[in-house]
């Protein structure tokens, strides 16, 4: 039986990993079942995806404007080296996600290289573990403003703490880095828009 026409409208796809590798579905079964083309929106729960399985994951997926990871992994990557890649330039100057939530980073450079592979982003969420380099992400956040997301309007944080909204605007307002923007609480979350 030929599957390929099963789910032709397929326009979200959840993957909820335990252990094989997203690339294993992407190259074997999942073509045949669904047209990745059509995919508008991806979320990747309960395990890391390798930056380049993320890369190859857009490269197929090429509609895509949603995406959620729980983990991203950078493990023995240069970022220098990667953005150099053919296929992430390619899939860097052809993707349209505009809306990416991040749970757990961990790390700046995850942030710089999602920044610099998805340029259209218009909204950008982060969730725990973020607070102990908060002022450094928004730092970054911003200053990628104009350079690789001139796009970025909107900024979520959840798991907000007590000194979540301080911190921001204080960063904001120290660095000068923004003149026109809002920032509000809604449901433990702080949204900023600028």
């Amino acid at each position: 039986m030929n599957c390929r026409n099963y789910f032709p409208n397929t326009t979200k796809l959840t993957f909820e990993c335990h252990g094989d590798s997203i690339c294993n579905s992407l190259d074997n079964s999942l073509p045949r079942i669904i047209s990745p083309e059509k995919l508008t929106e991806i979320v990747v729960r309960y395990a890391p995806i390798s930056f380049m399985e993320l890369v190859k994951l857009l490269s197929v997926a090429v509609n895509l404007h949603r995406l959620s990871l729980d983990h991203i992994s950078i493990d023995g990557i240069n970022p220098v080296t990667i953005q150099q890649n053919v296929v992430f330039q390619s899939v860097s100057k052809k993707n349209v996600v505009k809306d990416l939530t991040l749970i757990y980073g961990r790390s700046l450079k995850n942030v710089e290289l999602l920044f610099a592979l998805c340029p259209r982003l218009q909204h950008f969420a982060v969730h725990n573990e973020f607070t102990s380099f908060l002022a450094r992400l928004i730092r970054l956040i911003l200053s990628k403003t104009n350079n690789n997301n001139h796009h970025l309007s909107s900024l979520c944080i959840s798991k907000k703490t007590d000194k979540t909204e301080e911190t921001l605007k204080m960063v904001i307002k120290n660095d000068r880095l923004l003149d026109d923007y809002m920032v509000e609480c809604v449901d433990n979350k702080i949204y900023v828009w600028w």
